[in-house]
């Protein structure tokens, strides 16, 4: 090609021989350009070669994150009912002191019924001591009944 080119000129003057030297120079600086471009294209090609298995273990990586944002959400969703339900702690333990001070006061009652000096205990020996008459007062009368027609 160059030849074709100091043809065309016929040798005509320094200034075909200076585009000469600028075309071999330009020829020279781009086969330096191509060589250092096959050199980067091979480091690029070495690069994505172990850039694979990286971006796998990546991938990977991103789907347990994934996966471990949903047992999060999850997480974070259950003690919604846990509030709900603590909320509800105080007004059981108001009922439950309410319960506890109602079984407190029926034992009172029940040992005031029930006790040694209860009233109950105290109309249980009256009515033991009324019936204890009654039965006198019936043998009594029962023999006042059979001795009637002996005295008529």
């Amino acid at each position: 090609m160059l030849d074709a080119l100091r043809n065309m000129t016929f040798g005509k003057g320094s200034q075909a021989q200076d585009e000469i030297a600028e075309l071999r120079a330009l020829l020279a600086a781009s086969r330096d350009e191509r060589a250092a471009m096959g050199t980067m294209l091979a480091t690029v090609i070495t690069r994505t070669v172990r850039m694979a298995p990286l971006s796998k273990s990546l991938e990977q990586a991103t789907e347990m994150a994934t996966s471990v944002a949903a047992k999060l959400d999850d997480v974070a969703e259950r003690p919604n009912p846990l509030d709900v339900r603590t909320k509800d702690l105080p007004a059981i333990d108001r009922r439950i002191l309410a319960l506890k001070e109602a079984v407190r006061r029926a034992e009172q009652t029940t040992q005031k019924v029930t006790g040694p000096d209860s009233d109950l205990l105290k109309h249980t020996e009256a009515v033991q001591h009324l019936s204890g008459q009654l039965l006198a007062t019936q043998t009594v009368f029962d023999a006042i009944n059979k001795e009637r027609p002996a005295l008529e």
